[in-house]
């Protein structure tokens, strides 16, 4: 699979999701990139393994493995940026919630991807 991401801004890294087959799944939200801080930053560019997982605050989610000085980087629902410590948040569209860029209609687009994507995956993230 394959996320494109726009240009990283102080509002967040706005992306969008593709299939193997180069087929758009939904839009993503992370964090700006600040190096890689945890908590603070998106995840750097490369490829990743995700496996799915049971997360203590999200329910099922799919977790990222050996991601260079970072740990629980989890796909999961979210609208806003500031909702993440890390992670990729989903949404069916990109839009604005109170003046803040946002995907929106996030938990419908994960359910989606809960019933579409396979338990264990390859991400690149460019």
């Amino acid at each position: 699979m394959l996320l494109k991401r726009q240009p990283s801004t102080d509002d967040g890294t706005l992306g969008e999701l593709f299939d193997d087959d180069g087929n758009h799944l939904c839009y993503t939200i992370e964090l700006p990139w600040k190096e890689n801080l945890p908590d603070k930053s998106c995840i750097p560019l490369g490829t990743y393994e995700f496996n799915r997982y049971i997360s203590p605050k999200h329910g099922s989610v799919w977790i990222a493995r050996d991601v260079p000085n970072r740990t629980n980087i989890e796909i999961h629902p979210a609208n806003l940026a500031d909702e993440l410590l890390g992670c990729i948040g989903v949404g069916d569209t990109i839009g604005n919630i109170d003046g803040m860029v946002a995907v929106l209609n996030s938990r419908s687009t994960f359910r989606m991807l809960l019933s579409t994507l396979a338990d264990s995956f390859s991400l690149t993230i460019q």
